[in-house]
C-alpha cells in the first residue's frame, strides 16, 4: 500500500513540475510572439510616418 501511495506522489510531483515547466515555456514563447508583433506594428508606423514626410514633400515641391 505504501509503494502505491509512493507511487501516485511521484507522479502528482512529475505532473506538476511538468505544468510549471510548461508554464514558463509558454511565457518565452508568448514573449517572443509578443515582440515580434510589435516589431511590425512599430515598423508599419515607421513606414506610415515615411509615406506622410515623402507626401508632404513632394506636395511642397509641386506648390
Amino acid at each position: 500500500m505504501n509503494s502505491i501511495k509512493r507511487g501516485f506522489a511521484a507522479l502528482f510531483a512529475f505532473i506538476l513540475s511538468f505544468v510549471l515547466t510548461n508554464d514558463k515555456i509558454n511565457d518565452k514563447i508568448n514573449d517572443k510572439i509578443n515582440d515580434k508583433i510589435n516589431d511590425k506594428i512599430n515598423n508599419m508606423a515607421n513606414m506610415k510616418l515615411n509615406l506622410s514626410a515623402m507626401d508632404e514633400s513632394i506636395s511642397e515641391a509641386s506648390h
